[in-house]
């Protein structure tokens, strides 16, 4: 910049710059418009009585949701200076994995990673007898209620009740 000395800068000029010319950040979300409010505010009171009824602690209450991963998906924008040309387009990667988690409220026990694939016997695991994460296979690649359950029935509630005993909880602490 032909300047002696360190340059200091400061975040100022962006904000003007932004305001300036009318530029936001929006976060994206498909979901934040299809939450039912009123339902949701009736379950915490619901879901409050419920762990007060039981008096269950924050090692006994546990949250799961399940994400998707683009694995081969590059990035749709890229920065370049006003000499660069335009570059090239691509096809979008939709190879994609679902993975369900679940942690309890402590954070102190978090169950096996579930991922859903399309495939049924991956290359990766062949003569591998310990498997980081329960792999399912389903077509598309996408959660369905018979694989949730039989995770939930064959991954879930062992780990939970291995993980409960170890602490010496009881898995329903109602007297």
């Amino acid at each position: 910049m032909g300047k002696e000395g360190a340059c200091q800068f400061s975040d100022g000029w962006l904000h003007r710059f932004k305001v300036r010319h009318g530029i936001r950040k929006l976060n994206i979300s498909g979901e934040s418009k299809s939450g039912n409010l009123p339902s949701a505010e009736e379950f915490v009171d619901r879901f409050a009585k419920i762990v007060e009824e039981h008096n269950l602690t924050s090692e006994q209450i546990y949250n799961t949701d399940e994400t998707g991963l683009f694995y081969r998906c590059l990035p749709r924008t890229t920065l370049a200076s006003e000499s660069e040309g335009d570059v090239k387009g691509f096809k979008q990667s939709k190879d994609m994995l679902t993975v369900l988690c679940c942690a309890n409220m402590a954070g102190t026990h978090k169950v096996k990673l579930c991922v859903v694939g399309k495939h049924k016997k991956l290359r990766c695991f062949k003569n591998v007898n310990y498997r980081p994460v329960d792999y399912r296979n389903q077509r598309s690649a996408w959660m369905t209620a018979e694989i949730f359950l039989d995770w939930f029935k064959h991954c879930f509630v062992p780990s939970v009740k291995e993980n409960l005993k170890k602490n010496g909880l009881l898995e329903d602490s109602k007297d």
